[in-house]
């Protein structure tokens, strides 16, 4: 099953960034073990739960509060999470829906065409595919591939990335974030 990501919100209440289920759920125990560390749960999922070997039930995180102010970043990190989160977890050549753990980053102009001293890895050069696309294409341009591109990869508004996401906010983030 695939669980869902964790919105984390400033000391403010203002978005931060989102999360994997996993971290969010490890920051809320370390938050109710130590107050002042981890995540403060304001909202779980309510119909997404996972099992402990031992039997007991833990519902994923939905949204989280951080117990200190962190100062937010100039920039989005070209991270793969970043980038599948901005690419709505879809191959952005067959518009296959994929795990994280599926995904691969394409450099849409091949790293091979840059000098050592150019950034091959920028918001607008990099996609996420699944791995029979990214083979296919290779080191090639998309002409020389014969492949065109779901939508124009733009970098995220570093204040506002889950504007971004272009799946619907869930229902747990409306509180929280504008649209």
């Amino acid at each position: 099953m695939v669980h869902k990501p964790c919105l984390i919100l400033n000391q403010d209440y203002t978005p931060l960034t989102i999360i994997s289920w996993k971290r969010a759920l490890c920051l809320e125990i370390i938050g109710n073990e130590m107050p002042g560390e981890g995540v403060f749960v304001l909202e779980h999922y309510l119909d997404d739960c996972v099992i402990s070997s031992g039997g007991e039930e833990f519902f994923i995180p939905a949204v989280a509060v951080t117990p200190r102010f962190i100062k937010k970043r100039k920039s989005v990190p070209v991270k793969r999470y970043n980038v599948a989160i901005r690419d709505d977890w879809t191959c952005q050549y067959c518009n296959t829906k994929l795990p994280l753990n599926k995904t691969t980053i394409d450099h849409i102009i091949p790293k091979s065409s840059f000098n050592k001293k150019e950034n091959a890895h920028t918001w607008d050069n990099v996609v996420i595919a699944c791995s029979k696309c990214n083979t296919k294409k290779g080191s090639k341009t998309l002409e020389q591939a014969g492949m065109k591109l779901l939508k124009k990869p733009t970098e995220p508004n570093p204040h506002n990335f889950i504007s971004f996401m272009s799946t619907d906010i869930p229902q747990e983030w409306r509180t929280y974030v504008r649209s």
